[in-house]
Order: structure tokens, then sequence, then C-alpha cells
């Protein structure tokens, strides 16, 4: 047995100061001691106070100020330099979130929260005072048997890659030492390929079409996912300032970016028509162009609208009404926008700046430095749905 299963067994445990009166005067204690997996004695020798109602007065000062320190998790067994190794693991997944979590968009936060709570779960079952150092290599393994025969092949892909970059953490922070993660191997690429197909522009016309006539605004979202190729992220983000209609530019900020850099997105001339019956001269600068309005309404409003709620409307509302099955998806807009770019005759780099992809390769693969040739393509090119 480890040490630091012999803690993870007892944690806390102590007997409380009291004074014991003989031929001595002595104030006793008990705490479990993880390295020697027994109840070490600690003494107080106070016989040196010559006035006993002195004597009686400072041991119970003394006695409140242990068992103080004692209930408060104080184990004077361990060196100071080894407590962080005596965190439990739930308590450590808390640290790491404080730590990391203020770094993240907030899609990213929400994923890394559904890692961590089935990870949670699966600690609650063998012990909620477990140690990083005994979570193991076989718990691992267990853990991930059951994740694999309960999700897709990617989502165990992204938990496993998740637990693995968590662990490392602990390691660099020196909770432990053995990554109980790092001999698990990821899914093949073959059982993880996304489930989404592209549009043809005749499905895309026919969308455009019901949603004018079913949901103006959401139409309009689904043409600046297809158009200026933005991701649902973006989109939520939109105000007045964030438009510029004279330009023909969208500007979306560094922070909304996946390669934290500032973007800029040319708007087709096809798209002009649409952009105008936004009103953008009516609204407040500090309203956002589709808000949390009530239902399946994105207007402008204060309160900012969440990326969930428009795969929510294209899920419970778009797919029953064009009669789509599960591989329609509203993401598949921008991939079918880059193709049809592409197909259009536009150069894949300046496509590649109009998708704010990180490199020329990610946009080869289904590409706008910023000059007036890229522009013009761009705006003159794309070709109505």
């Amino acid at each position: 047995m480890s040490i630091h299963q012999n803690y993870q067994n007892a944690i806390y445990k102590f007997y409380p100061a009291y004074l014991a009166i003989g031929k001595e005067w002595i104030i006793v204690y008990y705490v479990y001691n993880p390295y020697t997996n027994e109840m070490q004695r600690f003494r107080i020798r106070i016989n040196h106070i010559k006035n006993v109602t002195e004597r009686r007065k400072i041991a119970r000062s003394i006695i409140t100020e242990i068992n103080q320190k004692l209930y408060s998790g104080w184990n004077p067994c361990i060196k100071e330099e080894n407590k962080i190794v005596f965190t439990p693991l739930l308590d450590v997944i808390e640290i790491y979130k404080t730590s990391k979590f203020k770094e993240l968009e907030y899609n990213s936060q929400r994923s890394y929260e559904s890692y961590l709570v089935k990870f949670r779960e699966y600690i609650l079952k063998i012990n909620d005072k477990l140690l990083p150092q005994d979570f193991t290599s076989a718990h691992a393994s267990k853990m991930m048997l059951q994740l694999k025969s309960a999700v897709s092949p990617r989502t165990y892909n992204n938990n496993l890659r998740f637990l693995k970059t968590l662990f490392n953490w602990m390691i660099e922070y020196s909770y432990l030492q053995v990554n109980p993660f790092i001999k698990l191997q990821p899914q093949s690429n073959k059982l993880c390929k996304k489930k989404r197909i592209a549009f043809t522009r005749s499905e895309i016309h026919d969308l455009i079409v019901m949603l004018e006539k079913e949901n103006p605004r959401f139409a309009i979202v689904c043409q600046l996912i297809y158009y200026c190729l933005l991701r649902p992220d973006d989109i939520v983000e939109l105000k007045k300032s964030s438009i510029d209609l004279e330009n023909h530019l969208i500007y979306i900020k560094a922070e909304q970016t996946k390669n934290q850099k500032d973007s800029y997105r040319v708007i087709p001339s096809v798209l002009d028509e649409s952009l105008r019956k936004l009103e953008l001269e009516k609204l407040k600068d500090t309203d956002y162009i589709f808000s949390d309005t009530k239902g399946y309404n994105i207007e402008a409003g204060k309160l900012k609208l969440s990326p969930r709620k428009l795969s929510r409307i294209w899920s419970d509302f778009v797919r029953p009404k064009m009669k789509w099955g599960l591989e329609y998806q509203l993401y598949s807009l921008k991939d079918t926008g880059i193709t049809n770019m592409l197909s259009d005759g536009i150069s894949p780099a300046f496509v590649q700046g109009q998708a704010d992809h990180y490199s020329l390769e990610v946009t080869n693969k289904y590409i706008h430095t910023r000059t007036p040739e890229g522009y013009e393509q761009i705006r003159s090119l794309t070709k109505k749905i």
C-alpha cells in the first residue's frame, strides 16, 4: 500500500488535544501518519510554568489553537513541501478550472466541463478523497473502456485528449509524477470522420426561400455562414460597428477568432440586399445584431445570444421543416461556402482569408490576402444561392 493510499483512506484522522495532569502536565494529541499508516502521538510539556493558574490558562490556549488547526486539515506528520501531493483529486480539478478556464473561449469551457462531469462521476464511484497519485493506469483504462461503449469515436478521442492534458498539467504543478492516460491510444481516424455533408446549391436556395418566409433573420444568419464563412461564435458577437456596409466588410475581433488575430470578411455583392434588411442605422451601438429574444426570434437587442441557440433553431425548426437528416448541419453551410467559392473561380489564397483558416493547407482540404484583387473576386465572383 502506497503512502498516498494510506493517507487517502484516513484523511483528516486525529484525536483532539487534551490536558493530561499527573506528575507532569502534558498536552497530548494524536494524528494519522500516512508514512507509517499509524496514529502518531504528540506531546507538549508545560511543567516549566510554575504558577498553576497561569499553567491552566496557557494550556487551554494551546489546546484551542492545536484543535483549530487539526480540524482545518493540518497534519504535523507531513512535511510542508509534500503537502500538495495529498490534495484530493476533486479539489485539484477545481484548482485546474480556476487556473485554466479564464483562458478559454465559451465553447471550449463548455466542452471541458462536459469532460470533467464524466471524470468526476467516475472518481466518486471510487472514493471522493482519491488523490491524483492513486488514480492509476488501471483506473484510466477501465474508465475509457466504459466510455468507449457509450459515446462516438470522436467524443471518445476528445475526452482522452482532454484527460491527458489535465494530468500533464498536474505533473507540471507537482501533484503527481506519471500520467495514467499516457499509454492509451485514440480510436482510428477512419471512425472519426465528421458526419456532415455539403449542400447542393439548390438545397441552399430552397433553405433561404423557406427561411425568408418563416424566419427572415435566421435566413441572414445562414447567409453570413455561407457567404462570409462566419462561425456561429462570430455571429453572436456582431454589433452595429462590426458591419461596414459602405466598404462591404465585416470586422471580427481577435478574441473571437481561433488564431487570435483580427479578421475582416468581404461581403459579396449578392448579400448586400439581405444585410440592408437588418436596418443597422436604427440600432444602438451597444445592441447585438442577433440577440437572445423569445422563441426562435433573434431580433437585435441587449441580451447576448448563445451559439447553442442557433444550433437549436437549426435542429428543432430548420431540419424538420426541410425534412433533412442529422447529416445536414448548420456548420455545413461554411464547408459548402468554401467549396463553392473555389469552384466559382475565387483564388484559394483569398478563400483562406475569408474562412479565417490558419494555413492554406486547411482550405485546400475541401484559400484573401488583403489585396484589391481578392476583395474584388469575392465581391463579384460569388454566385447567388
